[in-house]
């Protein structure tokens, strides 16, 4: 898969975003409890999250939608044998929305490091994932970065592809996205709770 610069995916405007088939991330009431967990008052995190959208400066739905989520890291991206289509329209579909929200978490790294020098985010990646399908074939990938002299290259990888009609290979891939999903739900989204404190403490421009 040809990696995507940097330059082909701005968040805010110089393409038309992202629209996956699906999408998975966190409702407000999520992050919400994550917060609370922390000791952040949500009504301060939503004022907070819609500071850094107004100054254009983190935007935390990044495929401009009205699905009430939050910090995606998964998409669904599929083409059907009837419409003549083949799966590598689908894979350069999701590897454009998964640039697109690794530069989100990218960007909300930056943005605690300039407040909070010192803090040291962990299990952030940043990476992402996506299921890429045709037909009965299905693909998932995992997306990430590699930087080089100031260049930054968004890559993709197969972790695992199947045939809906073999059932143990189902079942292994299943499983796969389970431990993903358990780890996002649980240590990612702990993280990004601890970014969005830090965040509190910063003085917005608005």
């Amino acid at each position: 898969m040809t990696p995507t610069t940097a330059s082909e995916c701005n968040l805010y405007g110089t393409i038309r975003p992202p629209r996956p088939d699906a999408t998975v991330g966190f409702r407000d009431s999520m992050i919400g409890d994550a917060l609370r967990k922390q000791g952040m008052n949500k009504l301060k995190a939503d004022e907070d999250l819609a500071d850094l959208e107004h100054e254009q400066t983190l935007l935390s739905d990044p495929t401009r939608t009205s699905l009430d989520v939050r910090f995606p890291m998964l998409v669904v991206e599929g083409e059907g044998y009837a419409t003549g289509a083949n799966g590598f329209g689908a894979e350069n579909q999701a590897a454009m929305a998964r640039s697109c929200m690794i530069n989100l978490l990218r960007q909300l790294t930056d943005l605690q490091k300039e407040t909070s020098p010192d803090a040291q985010p962990e299990g952030m990646g940043p990476f992402a994932f996506s299921f890429c399908t045709q037909g009965p074939w299905l693909g998932f990938w995992v997306h990430h970065t590699v930087e080089e002299e100031s260049i930054t290259e968004y890559h993709m990888n197969l972790l695992m592809a199947c045939h809906t009609s073999f059932v143990a290979e189902v079942q292994r891939l299943l499983l796969l996205v389970e431990q993903v999903m358990s780890w996002y739900g649980n240590e990612f989204l702990d993280g990004v709770a601890d970014q969005l404190v830090d965040l509190s403490r910063r003085p917005f421009t608005g």
